[in-house]
């Protein structure tokens, strides 16, 4: 049941602020579609938490006698909008109340621009996945129904409301609420893909309109586009794609109005020029070595989760220049990302850091075997210890994160990579095998994780060393 005195407490607090009293609030008939439905989403809101089901439909009644309507006046509005405010409520009420009081986080700034309601919501539920696991709490609504009377978040989503133009603000909402669950999910990323072409559609053209949100969904446009959508390209071999997402945005975008926004679609286009093989790789480096330096030149950073992707595609950078102090370099790169990142109070482990430092340690770990006398037992002792802090960080990921993740999947091949620089050749083998059959099992079938091409050409490598 509804806790009635934290509800007349707040929500009648807000009413009164905002009408000047109850009954004027009833007899408002102009604002009863649009404003109502921003009341709805905090009614559901503040009555569901992150341990506990949605409020039952049963208790609108309460809500109405509190509010001395009638029932048919408080929910006029049309079901679909009525289920979209009932989840939005209840994903912000999970998402985002409470974020911060984590063991680990800090009082630090996690908005990408101080005014925007929009980074705030896109970045903020990014942090809330990363520090709470609410996996577990969202999966059994996105499937399932949760009641005989709501649909779940999937029919919701790509059923009711994806051509619902009545309704399209609230695609839009859901979207920058929901892509970085999809985007933990490797079984979900061309779910995401279709989700965020829709929300920017959908988003352009409410911004076009000329309302009195239009700076609201500008911006959510731009966070789909430059987040939601390139980086799914990225992961899934379609880089170039991003390349051409990105690069109009950083056409159009005014980087005084949203700086941050504005250098993480620089840092994002960085990486999609790295990961283009359309062309040769120094052409690649170079392309994106003059973005980052750009971004060294410009000094706009100032939000600590655009500086934390910074350090990571720098680290990328370095990494896949593959000489003799490229890896050296990139640990140190990631490792001020996971300083950083830590302080953020996100385990930097399952956040895309983590199997980045344990790939930098094998490269480096590499370098020392390609170079080293056999006989050289401080390089030996030095490579061991590489590979040991490398296996910890893989096993810890395996074990503590999702197996249909992009961080697992990772994790997998860096122990694969562990086992084949020992010569364990055949556990190797064992391991790019179930690399490969994972990454088939949950990618889809026309847009495969990136990593299923270095587990393939790793087995390729064993089986040669081993003469087959």
């Amino acid at each position: 049941m509804i806790d009635i005195n934290l509800f007349k407490d707040r929500f009648k607090k807000v009413i009164i602020n905002k009408y000047g009293s109850i009954g004027e609030f009833a007899e408002n008939e102009d604002a009863k579609l649009k404003e109502l439905g921003i009341d709805l989403r905090t009614i559901y809101r503040w009555t569901s938490t992150a341990n506990k089901y949605f409020p039952k439909d049963e208790q609108q009644s309460e809500i109405c006698k509190i509010l001395k309507i009638s029932s048919d006046y408080l929910f006029p509005i049309p079901q679909n909008g009525l289920d979209a405010n009932y989840y939005i409520g209840y994903l912000e009420g999970l998402l985002l109340s409470g974020y911060r009081q984590t063991e680990t986080a800090k009082a630090v700034s996690v908005s990408l621009e101080d005014d925007d309601d929009v980074c705030n919501k896109f970045w903020n539920t990014l942090y809330a996945y990363k520090v709470r696991n609410i996996y577990e709490d969202i999966d059994a609504r996105w499937k399932i129904n949760p009641n005989s009377t709501r649909p779940n978040l999937y029919e919701l989503v790509f059923n009711k409301l994806f051509d619902d133009h009545a309704h399209r603000e609230y695609l839009v909402e859901l979207a920058l609420l929901l892509v970085h669950y999809m985007g933990g999910k490797v079984s979900l990323f061309e779910d995401r893909v279709r989700l965020a072409k829709k929300a920017c559609e959908w988003a352009e053209k409410l911004a076009n309109e000329g309302s009195s949100r239009a700076d609201y969904f500008r911006s959510a446009y731009y966070l789909l586009k430059i987040d939601a959508l390139s980086w799914i390209y990225m992961e899934t071999g379609r880089a170039s794609d991003a390349v051409r997402e990105l690069e109009k945005i950083s056409s159009e975008i005014d980087s005084e109005r949203w700086p941050n926004t504005s250098v993480l679609c620089q840092i994002f286009l960085a990486r999609a020029y790295l990961l283009d093989e359309t062309y040769p790789l120094e052409k690649r480096l170079k392309d994106a070595a003059r973005i980052l330096e750009r971004i060294d030149q410009a000094k706009q950073i100032t939000n600590e989760l655009v500086e934390v992707r910074y350090f990571l595609v720098r680290g990328d950078h370095l990494l896949a220049q593959k000489d003799r102090f490229s890896a050296d370099a990139a640990f140190a790169v990631y490792s001020m990302g996971k300083e950083l990142q830590e302080k953020l109070g996100i385990d930097y482990t399952t956040s895309g850091l983590g199997y980045r430092l344990g790939h930098a340690c094998v490269s480096m770990a590499e370098a020392l075997v390609n170079q080293t006398d056999h006989k050289d037992q401080v390089k030996n002792t030095i490579r061991d210890q590489l590979l040991s802090s490398a296996k910890s960080i893989f096993e810890h990921i395996t074990q503590n994160y999702k197996e249909d993740s992009d961080d697992q999947l990772q994790a997998l091949y860096g122990l694969a990579r562990i086992s084949l620089i020992k010569k364990d050749y055949s556990e190797a083998c064992k391991q790019a095998e179930n690399v490969i059959a994972q990454c088939k099992s949950v990618s889809s079938e026309n847009h495969l994780h990136i990593v299923l091409g270095l587990a393939m050409e790793l087995k390729d490598k064993i089986i040669k060393l081993r003469g087959e």
